[in-house]
């Protein structure tokens, strides 16, 4: 997908359905980094292919939940835990 493509009129916006599924499986993969036996290799190790340690991702994933968090919270939305 170019750049046009993606900021063009065209829907690039999650529905709700679907950022309730993507939040979901964010907090999945968050929850498995931070869970894990051994936190060291989740402290040192990197994330294959790519130029960021496995903390860095959990960071990440941290922050776009919150985010998420506070978008739904400043809309107004109720989430409800399945």
């Amino acid at each position: 997908m170019g750049d046009d493509e993606f900021f063009s009129n065209s829907r690039t916006l999650l529905t709700l359905d679907e950022l309730v599924v993507f939040s979901r499986a964010l907090f999945n993969i968050a929850s498995a980094l931070y869970w894990r036996d051994d936190q060291t290799k989740i402290q040192e190790g990197g994330v294959p292919g790519l130029n960021l340690r496995w903390v860095g991702v959990q960071d990440k994933i941290m922050k776009c939940l919150q985010a998420i968090h506070a978008w739904s919270k400043s809309t107004h939305i109720i989430t409800v835990a399945q």
